[in-house]
């Protein structure tokens, strides 16, 4: 109680004297405590630092140092709170300052008196003013008085807690400032979600790029569901490389599923066809029409057409019905089937439908092939993708999203050849490399291998490897039409080379034999060769359309 509400008399105003006094008390009792309550508690707070900070040497804690200092935070707030707030009325104050500095009950006899005059049974029994109370306070406020609180309460230190929290207190300092191995795993944690972060930025740009493509809207409004997904799910990772794979790799992997192992076999396979197409239209008009233009040019000539020439146009009709069939698009195939069926029997109007057939059929197999290339460009940004998030952290530059290896188009690297056959002629000289010739009667080639690192030669010229790639052909001989078959092999003359010719006493001529292996055969041997290394990505962005008119220009 804080109020000591004594009989009317002159005691009141020493009562009130008293409690302003056991007030200075009650703060020095509290400030007292609380520093003791402190000293045997710090030793908590210190052990769940320490116990955290060997935590964090064990497995990635994200803001250790944070996290260390928050149970100290957390109990110095707790022990400042209960000592402020815990209730000390003035009585229980009285009764401690008696016990502690020997006042033999005269505080507590004081504040007993002037709770009992406030009493309502005091104030009912109507007795005669006393002048005893009045001398109980004024010995109290005199033996308070006397008291200093600093001197009389003193702050004591607790040895044994505070050796122990020392202890802590050292512990806690070496592991904190100790090498700590999970420091590398968060630091790659946190490129790898800087990493994850700038994939989803990308993410957003291929999702641009699809929007902007002609791809069928069933499949665009798909994929770019399947984007959105994906950027989200980067932008929220925590920096957990494994699942950020997992999500680029499982939209890698319905991409994957989506795509034609044998769309480049079709796409040269269409510009074939409709490069002959328009190579027989052409041969009825000035200039070159489309596709569509060249089919119709075909049905309406076919009336004013000889029979030899409509055999003709069936023969090349029904052998890219084969090309189409081969390549595995059955519509195309019927279509130009039927197409060459009605110029065979010399019927326009069956010409013409036919012509109808295959150039909607031409138009779904482009639209399919855009499909695929649209899927194609974007599975490849997405390993990339996935490229930059592995190597994310581990010092490694990944490489930039669509950069052809220029390493490997920068030239031809080393090959190596062996053969049997009647004779060799090794060379050595400046730039030269030894050759050697023959033949094999085997019933199949194989494709055509080669392993090595592209490099330039010494004194080249590198003007030359500049400019468009088509026109970057490489002559590695030329054979002279002379006598001896001798050889000639281009470069420049620098005089420091030195030439070692061997010659065969008794050379064995050739023998004149046809193919073994029909060319059909053979081109779509190394033509699949090709279109291998072009999915694999053996071939370089940059000179995959090159690869594919070469076959093209090759085709049977």
């Amino acid at each position: 109680m804080d109020q000591l509400n004594v009989f009317p008399s002159a005691a009141a105003e020493k009562a009130a004297d008293l409690q302003a006094r056991l007030r200075v008390f009650r703060r020095r009792l509290r400030l007292r405590d609380g520093v003791e309550r402190m000293q045997r508690t710090l030793w908590i707070a210190l052990a769940a630092s320490v116990f955290i900070l060997l935590l964090g040497r064990t497995v990635p804690v994200p803001h250790l140092a944070a996290g260390a200092l928050a149970p100290a935070f957390v109990w110095l707030c707790a022990v400042a709170g209960y000592s402020l707030l815990r209730p000390l009325p003035l009585d229980r104050v009285a009764r401690r300052m008696d016990a502690e500095l020997g006042l033999k009950e005269r505080l507590g006899t004081a504040v007993e008196i002037g709770e009992q005059g406030a009493s309502p049974a005091a104030a009912s029994a109507n007795r005669p003013p006393s002048n005893l109370p009045a001398r109980q306070f004024a010995d109290a406020l005199a033996a308070a008085r006397a008291v200093d609180p600093r001197r009389g309460l003193p702050l004591h230190l607790l040895r044994r807690p505070m050796l122990a929290a020392a202890a802590l207190l050292a512990l806690a300092l070496a592991l904190a400032y100790l090498p700590n191995p999970m420091d590398a795993v968060l630091a790659e944690r946190a490129a790898v979600e800087q990493a994850a972060e700038a994939e989803a930025e990308r993410v957003g740009k291929i999702a641009e790029q699809v929007e902007n493509s002609r791809l069928s809207p069933e499949k665009q409004a798909e994929l770019l569901r399947q984007l959105d997904e994906l950027a989200r799910q980067l932008r929220e990772n925590p920096g957990d490389r494994e699942q950020a794979l997992a999500d680029l790799s499982t939209l890698e992997a319905e991409l994957r599923r989506q795509i034609d192992p044998g769309a480049a076999t079709r796409q040269a396979m269409l510009d074939a066809i409709t490069a002959q197409l328009q190579a027989l239209a052409q041969s009825e008009s000035a200039s070159p029409p489309d596709t569509a233009a060249a089919l119709e040019q075909l049905a309406a000539s076919l009336d004013s057409m000889t029979a030899e020439e409509q055999q003709s146009l069936a023969a090349a009709l029904s052998q890219m019905a084969a090309q189409a069939s081969q390549a595995g698009d059955t519509d195309l195939a019927q279509a130009l089937a039927a197409m060459s069926q009605a110029a065979q029997a010399g019927d326009a109007q069956a010409a013409s439908d036919a012509a109808g057939q295959v150039s909607e059929a031409v138009q779904n197999a482009q639209q399919a092939l855009t499909d695929q290339q649209v899927l194609q460009q974007t599975l490849s940004q997405l390993q990339n993708s996935s490229q930059a998030i592995a190597q994310a952290g581990s010092g490694q530059q990944p490489e930039a999203a669509g950069e052809p290896d220029q390493t490997a188009a920068a030239g031809s690297g080393q090959q190596s050849g062996q053969g049997q056959g009647a004779g060799q002629q090794p060379g050595q000289g400046q730039g030269g490399q030894g050759l050697s010739g023959g033949g094999t009667n085997a019933s199949t080639l194989p494709p055509g291998t080669g392993s090595g690192q592209a490099q330039t030669p010494e004194n080249a010229d590198t003007g030359a490897l500049t400019g468009d790639p088509a026109e970057q052909v490489f002559v590695p001989w030329e054979r002279q039409a002379s006598e001896g078959g001798s050889m000639s092999i281009p470069g420049q003359d620098s005089g420091q080379g030195e030439t070692i010719t061997h010659e065969s006493p008794n050379p064995l001529g050739g023998l004149s034999n046809p193919a073994l292996i029909p060319y059909q055969q053979v081109y779509t041997r190394y033509f699949d060769a090709a279109q291998q290394a072009i999915s694999g990505g053996d071939i370089p962005p940059a000179y995959r359309d090159l690869v594919r008119k070469y076959f093209v220009l090759l085709a049977p």
